[in-house]
């Protein structure tokens, strides 16, 4: 299992290569290029899943019987 540093790090991966990839980059150009767009909200997709597996910023500090780790 993939601890909360490696999701964070999948975000900025992605937020990286998501504003490399606008520089530049114009309305129109985006919009008529289809690979583009498609990586575009692929790399969406990936922030939003990782975002999902992060913990509460709660559960990190204070555990409770569900995610306590193991004695």
């Amino acid at each position: 299992m993939k601890n909360h540093l490696e999701y964070l790090k999948h975000i900025r991966d992605e937020c990286e290569y998501l504003v490399e990839m606008s520089k530049g980059l114009y309305y129109e150009k985006f919009v008529d290029n289809e690979t583009l767009k498609r990586a575009f909200v692929r790399s969406l997709e990936i922030i939003g899943e990782a975002t999902k597996k992060i913990p509460e910023i709660d559960e990190i500090n204070e555990p409770t019987l569900d995610n306590r780790p193991p004695e």
